[in-house]
């Protein structure tokens, strides 16, 4: 259901906005009225193109492509499906009281899947801290529970938040060290993906063939997450 929004003048002085097309600009904006309130839409190429440019021919998949590339929105997965999230949506968006209390279909970006429906991405997990996160199987009913060995193995489901990092990532090597980077780091997927964005832009990171990007566990370990991105202004909307 279409909502109606808020929109500032100096939306049109955004300098990072005149760089992508003026049907990009007018995608972004028809976004917003089909959000929830947390700035989250489901991502259906086709039914979306039908909400937001149902007159005009352009390609939506390009538009959302675009459009992430510039940091104005992300794309995450949840449960096989794919979902937009505007980012900063909430910091200059004031939705009706009403729509939080009827609630949204929609997960955030940083909500999990279900853990029973994502078994056959269990990997053992060697940390030492003796603790059980949220989504541990040790949380599940012992019907479900691998049958315990002489000395009990502690497991935990690989959440779909190192799934969208490693298909983020440009650098696909030493998957297996990045996991365990990933659970012991355990970042904001969302601090993560906006840096990501910025961070494939760079020179350095573009240079020959992609020479310089660290590899996966490294860009954990040190966080680099957490990089100051080049200054640019408030996204104005």
């Amino acid at each position: 259901m279409a909502r109606a929004r808020n929109i500032k003048p100096a939306f049109f002085q955004n300098e990072d906005l005149a760089e992508l097309e003026p049907i990009e600009r007018l995608a972004f904006i028809a976004m917003w009225t089909v959000a929830d309130y947390k700035g989250c839409i489901e991502y259906r190429a086709k039914g979306l193109k039908v909400q937001l440019l149902p007159y005009d021919n352009c390609n939506i998949e390009l538009i959302v492509t675009n459009l992430e590339q510039s940091r104005f929105i992300t794309t995450y997965n949840v449960n096989g499906q794919k979902y937009i999230k505007i980012l900063n949506f909430e910091k200059h968006q004031n939705p009706h009281p009403n729509e939080k209390k009827s609630g949204s279909n929609i997960p955030d970006i940083t909500e999990k899947d279900d853990v029973i429906n994502d078994l056959q991405n269990i990997v053992i997990n060697h940390d030492e801290d003796g603790t059980n996160r949220a989504d541990s199987l040790l949380l599940i009913p012992d019907t479900l529970l691998p049958i315990p060995t002489k000395k009990p193995l502690r497991t935990i489901v690989l959440d779909n938040y190192f799934e969208d990092f490693w298909y983020k990532y440009p650098k696909k090597v030493g998957k297996e060290a990045a996991i365990k980077s990933w659970n012991k780091m355990k970042p904001d997927i969302l601090l993560v993906i906006d840096a990501l964005n910025w961070q494939v832009e760079t020179k350095q990171w573009q240079q020959e063939d992609g020479k310089y990007i660290p590899n996966p566990a490294t860009y954990l370990n040190q966080g680099r997450w957490m990089d100051e991105a080049p200054i640019i202004d408030s996204i104005p909307f």
